[in-house]
């Protein structure tokens, strides 16, 4: 969690007293906005930034939070169904991230059989 999402909730009032005791038992992440007051939305989506380098796992109800943040690859997404944590499947923009990977990989492997190739064809003469 972080500065501006406990702010958040504290600031709705008794409605969210429990969802305010939760936040607080999880460790703060330092989001630089202690002084100036955002969203708790905008502060994750900034936490996340581009492209998730810190790996984070986002657990929100937050239905239009949850879809911005599906543009951003390798972001899992938590949400509650009925009493239920449900962990969302692989989200369009992180399937074709695997993909651009994979094809990378792939042909930096090909790359490397025609080297070795090269090499044992170079070296036999």
């Amino acid at each position: 969690t972080t500065h501006c999402a406990i702010e958040e909730t504290r600031s709705i009032g008794e409605d969210l007293i429990g969802a305010l005791l939760v936040a607080k038992r999880f460790q703060q992440r330092n989001c630089g906005h202690k002084h100036t007051k955002i969203p708790a939305a905008d502060c994750i989506i900034s936490l996340v930034g581009c492209d998730n380098p810190h790996h984070y796992f986002v657990a929100t109800q937050d239905v239009e939070l949850r879809r911005k943040l599906r543009r951003t690859p390798g972001v899992p997404l938590i949400y509650i169904n009925r009493n239920t944590l449900v962990l969302e499947g692989m989200s369009d923009s992180s399937r074709d991230q695997v993909k651009q990977v994979n094809v990378f990989l792939i042909n930096t492997y090909k790359v490397h059989c025609i080297l070795i190739d090269w090499h044992r064809e170079s070296t036999t003469k």
